[in-house]
This record gives C-alpha cells, structure tokens and sequence, in this order.
C-alpha cells in the first residue's frame, strides 16, 4: 500500500477496509474521495483483468491498461453519485468482464466509506454477475426468451442486448 501525498487520503485511512476484503473470493476495491484506486483485491483484480505488475495505488480508471478504462467518466460519476447520497447505490456495468471475449453483465455496489470524524474518504465497492443477483435473468439466460423493452429504463439498449 502507498503512502499517498496532497488532497489523497493515506492508505492507512482504509487498513481496516482493506484487511476486511484482501482474502474475498469476490471482487472488492477501495477508491478515494477523487475517484483514484487505493486497494483491489485478487478477484477484483482478475474481474477488471488488470494485469498483476500494475499498480493501482492512485490511478484513476482511465490510466488503467484494460479495455474498460474507456468507461471512466461513468465510472467516476458512479463514484461521485455514491458519495454525494452518503448511501450505497449500485450500478448495472457491461463490459468484458472477468477476461470475456463478450460483454457480460455485472451489478457493482458501491458504499460511501468515512474516517473517524465522518468525512467521507471514498468508496468501496463489490460486482457480483447480474445473473446471480436476480433469478430471472438467470432463467431466461437459459431459455429462448428474447427481451424487447424494459418499460421503465433501467438499462441502456447495450446492456439489454447483453441481458
């Protein structure tokens, strides 16, 4: 972990964060309040198939060498959503994930995380398969149903494409 200089919160500030997911079998990261990695753990690492010699401390997404940094103004707004609600808010993210030659979909939740005194320091964030979220998808993911609208609009026509 990095010791991080100016406006950037020290890694220190998220030691106890970081020891809570660093063994998950699912992907977990840790950004700071301006949206620059602190921590991904191993899974997040494969899920966002960010190479092993790469470090993350203090990039943002957009410095990453994957595919999906192209989808770091969403990513950050995601982030800055999620710290200006002081409240979890999870997000639908289609991408190559997980090292896929096709898009698949993903739930991300992403959870505003404060220091001792309740100022928010960033956020941590999970992504679980889409399909293991809702039972449905999983259904139809296996049947001949074809999706044609959502009525409500969720999600974008990629992303129904996807699904």
């Amino acid at each position: 972990m990095a010791d991080f200089k100016g406006d950037m919160c020290v890694a220190a500030d998220f030691s106890r964060a970081i020891s809570l997911i660093e063994n998950l079998d699912e992907p977990w990261g840790i950004k700071d309040a301006e949206s620059r990695h602190v921590y991904l753990n191993l899974a997040a690492r494969r899920y966002t198939n960010t190479p092993k010699n790469f470090s993350v401390e203090g990039r943002h997404d957009i410095e990453f060498p994957t595919a999906w940094h192209e989808l770091y103004l969403d990513l950050i707004k995601h982030d800055q959503d999620t710290m200006s609600s002081k409240k979890s808010v999870s997000v639908f993210e289609v991408h190559c994930w997980n090292g896929n030659d096709k898009p698949i979909a993903y739930i991300s939740t992403k959870i505003p995380t404060y220091d001792d005194f309740n100022k928010c320091i960033g956020i941590l964030w999970d992504a679980k398969p889409a399909c293991c979220i809702h039972p449905i998808l999983k259904s139809l993911n296996k049947s001949n149903y074809e999706i044609t609208s959502t009525g409500i609009g969720l999600v974008t026509e990629k992303e129904l494409e996807v699904i």
